[in-house]
Formats: C-alpha cells, structure tokens, sequence
C-alpha cells in the first residue's frame, strides 16, 4: 500500500508548550502504586511527560527541538569523568554503593570497603589522582 497523503503539519514551540504544560510534576516512577495512568485519548497527544530540556531559556527557538542538547550533555559528561579521576567530592561517579557490590560479586578484591574502626574506607582506584 502505497501512502499518499501528506504529512503532519510541525508543532510549533508554543504548541509544544501548551500540550504538555499539565505534565509538569507527573511522577516518573515505575512503581504501579505511583505511575499515573495518561489517557492519549482524551489528550489528543502522545506525551508522557516534559522533559526537562523544556526548561532550557533557548528551547523554543531551536529549529529542532527534538535533538538533545549536546553542548550540555558534553559538559555534564566531562564534569563526571573529571570529578572521578581528580576524586572530588559529589562529583565522582564512584559511589559507595559501588564498592560492596564489587565485593558481593567477588571481583576486584583491591577495591572492597575496609572497616577502620567504626568507618568504612574505600580503597583509592587505579584511576583516580592522589
């Protein structure tokens, strides 16, 4: 079957805006208790949520609003892979809960959590800048 008709008109940032302006605080969770149940029926769309790259200033002038903004995801990834090798504080990816999860997969015993008196200490990574 061949498909002749043409298509959709683009939606137009304010458009955009408006449909999704109730989905401001929908919970994102998969949780049953707490997923709210949209109706795309009823919407007249198909949104689920607003991301948050709406909330950039220059959002709406963007020609297509679809892509991800890659000067932020740069700057977000480099901010993480600096903030683990220079170990700074909140800013690793290197999380506690990564550590005894190591151990209860029994690999890399180097970087298990030591218990020095009532602390538990992670061992420095072979990555990471004293």
């Amino acid at each position: 079957m061949t498909e002749n008709s043409t298509p959709p008109k683009p939606l137009s940032s304010d458009d955009v805006l408006f449909q999704v302006q109730d989905l401001e605080n929908t919970p994102l969770s998969r949780a049953p208790h707490k997923k709210l149940k949209i109706s795309h029926e009823l919407r007249g769309d198909n949104w689920n949520r607003k991301s948050i790259f709406f909330k950039l200033p220059y959002w709406r002038f963007l020609l297509f609003r679809h892509n991800l903004d890659v000067m932020h995801i740069e700057k977000n990834v480099c901010d993480i892979v600096l903030g683990t090798i220079m170990n700074m504080k909140g800013k690793k990816k290197d999380a506690i809960k990564s550590h005894p999860d190591l151990q209860a997969m029994q690999i890399r015993p180097e970087l298990h959590p030591v218990l020095k008196g009532s602390k538990i200490e992670l061992p420095p990574t072979s990555y990471s800048l004293s």
